[in-house]
């Protein structure tokens, strides 16, 4: 998972944009600043959206990171999500666990799941539509949030300043 490029409108202008250099902070912070989400029906750049930017790593992964989000819509939030290929076995209680400590390595969130497609977009929100935290693979949640209470045959490991759920 590695060679990240911006996506681009045909995978032809996909392998063509640059590959970002994760050391080369200038051109990641002008990458997020591309990223500025949308103006408003003024034309105004609204600020309160934050960030979208959708990367590409030229096989079947993608990463869509939205961050810097400031709006009080329930169904809009920070996220990031990696789509990775089938061929990553989710059942792995290795694997899940590996790849958790690597997002909360490098973003620090306030929690993070691991989960299918279809569990993501019908789970993980509360009465008001905001995005809360669930367990479908696997779930790290930060010391700083309420630790849900689940079955014994979840797999409970503290790691970093956090909790690591794992469904055996």
């Amino acid at each position: 998972m590695t060679a990240w490029r911006e996506q681009g409108r045909s995978k032809t202008e996909a392998v063509a944009q640059k590959i970002y250099d994760p050391e080369d902070v200038g051109a990641l912070e002008r990458l997020f600043a591309k990223g500025v989400s949308q103006k408003d029906y003024s034309g105004e750049w609204n600020y309160d959206l934050g960030f979208s930017v959708l990367l590409w790593n030229g096989k079947n992964e993608t990463l869509s990171i939205n961050c810097g989000l400031y709006s009080s819509v329930p169904a809009l939030s920070n996220a990031v999500i990696l789509k990775i290929p089938k061929s990553f076995d989710v059942k792995s209680i290795d694997n899940t666990r590996r790849l958790i400590a690597a997002f909360v390595a490098a973003w620090d969130p306030d929690w993070v799941a691991v989960t299918a497609q279809s569990k993501l977009n019908h789970a993980g929100t509360d009465q008001h539509g905001r995005n809360q935290p669930f367990l479908d693979r696997g779930l790290y949640m930060k010391s700083s949030q309420r630790n849900p209470a689940f079955s014994s045959d979840v797999i409970e490991v503290r790691f970093g300043s956090g909790l690591v759920f794992l469904q055996n």
